[in-house]
């Protein structure tokens, strides 16, 4: 795992690290996380929480919310491309996906 990034969540807990020995972050984040996606290239982190249903994106310099979008439904699975963020949320029984691109989160 050298060279890597360890993230490990656990309802609201998250902790980051650049090496598995050196701990980066560790905080209540105040939402339970559903799921969660990091991007090593850009410098990303993404999670979604259901109450409020929500994609977060945080800056892994500053481990700070850099920007949110509220969700329709409840959100079930989050995935990532080089350059968009993929949510599939839930609602009365379907599926439904959203994309956004990674720039309109400022990354």
């Amino acid at each position: 795992f050298n060279d890597s990034r360890l993230i490990v969540s656990n309802g609201s807990i998250l902790a980051c690290s650049i090496y598995t020995e050196d701990l980066h972050y560790t905080g209540q984040l105040g939402n339970g996380i559903v799921d969660l996606v990091n991007d090593d290239t850009r410098g990303g982190l993404y999670y979604i929480t259901e109450d409020p249903g929500r994609l977060y994106a945080m800056r892994h310099s500053g481990m700070s919310v850099n920007a949110y979008a509220d969700l329709d439904g409840t959100p079930a699975f989050l995935f990532q491309t080089s350059d968009k963020i993929i949510v599939i949320v839930v609602d009365d029984g379907n599926y439904y996906t959203k994309i956004w691109t990674k720039a309109e989160f400022g990354f």
